[in-house]
């Protein structure tokens, strides 16, 4: 069974999204973060990311039901299934209602953990 974890950064909100930047991509066993964009040909095709994701039993996003599901299918349709799907905010909303935040910045501020994916992908923002 293959499990990714992954995240998207796109050129803007669900309502004027047009272009994907960069998708990051790690296998939740661990390992590097992979990251596929048509932007940089020091990476890898984005549609290589896409099909990654595609053929995964389980993809991982924070806020992926939000935005990344929903944003990967507005511009490649039937890329990702609902079904495939595991939002760690949604599980985090449901484990811990009373919580003030479940901003991916705030879980890593609780847990003194960067938030890795953001990181290498920032001059995409």
């Amino acid at each position: 069974m293959t499990t990714l974890i992954f995240d998207v950064e796109a050129n803007g909100l669900l309502d004027t999204i047009d272009t994907i930047w960069c998708i990051g991509i790690t296998d939740a066993k661990g390992g590097p973060v992979d990251i596929y964009t048509d932007h940089d040909s020091d990476y890898r095709p984005l549609q290589e990311g896409l099909d990654r994701l595609s053929a995964a039993d389980t993809v991982v996003a924070h806020n992926g039901l939000g935005y990344d599901l929903q944003a990967i299918n507005m511009l490649y349709p039937n890329t990702l299934r609902f079904e495939q799907m595991y939002d760690t905010m949604v599980a985090g909303m449901l484990a811990e209602p009373e919580r003030r935040s479940h901003a991916i910045k705030s879980y890593g501020e609780q847990f003194k953990a960067p938030t890795l994916f953001c990181a290498p992908m920032a001059r995409y923002r």
